[in-house]
């Protein structure tokens, strides 16, 4: 019989190594430009464009790609189970408020089966300061493929373009050096 003892002490290995590699199975490298990721398709691989999209945020409201083009967007695919995702928030809620005023949104794609209900229940406990909107499976399969790590970040440039994609938890610096770059090629 395993004793608590010896669960509490491999209980912090394993949540460390689940921030590490996300919330499902991860490659190589979280840093990847996206012309090198085989799991996208083939509409990103041939352009770079970010394909467009139309979902529902949490009140069952339409949010279209349009909406966003001309900025830079953040968007974070990412669910409530996800232990790195919840790591994420903090940092995703900062770039939202300091670089707001220079054109970035940060757009949460929640992929939770159990729906908007789930998520609203999520805000109410935890404070996001970007909108949420419900992942379908045409903006999943269109940005993950059918290769779901969590959480998966994309930056997208005000050209509609895809600048990075991040797989599993990126530090805010990271981000943030992405940033100071697009910005430096906006002005």
């Amino acid at each position: 019989m395993i004793s608590v003892n010896k669960i509490s002490r491999f209980f912090p290995i394993v949540m460390i190594l689940s921030i590490l590699t996300g919330c499902s199975k991860s490659e190589k490298g979280a840093e990847q430009k996206i012309a090198k990721e085989p799991g996208v398709t083939r509409q990103i691989l041939a352009q770079n464009f970010a394909p467009d999209f139309t979902v529902t945020d949490l009140n069952g409201k339409k949010v279209s790609s349009s909406e966003f083009k001309g900025k830079i967007l953040i968007l974070n695919f990412w669910a409530t189970w996800c232990p790195a995702c919840r790591m994420e928030i903090p940092h995703l809620n900062e770039l939202q408020r300091g670089y707001n005023t220079q054109g970035l949104t940060v757009l949460g794609v929640s992929l939770d089966r159990d729906g908007a209900k789930a998520v609203r229940y999520f805000q109410s406990k935890v404070k996001m300061d970007y909108p949420v909107v419900m992942g379908d499976e045409k903006i999943t399969v269109d940005y993950l493929g059918y290769y779901n790590a969590l959480p998966t970040s994309f930056i997208i440039s005000p050209d509609w373009k895809i600048y990075r994609k991040y797989l599993g938890f990126v530090p805010k610096e990271k981000i943030e050096k992405d940033l100071a770059e697009l910005l430096k090629k906006k002005s």
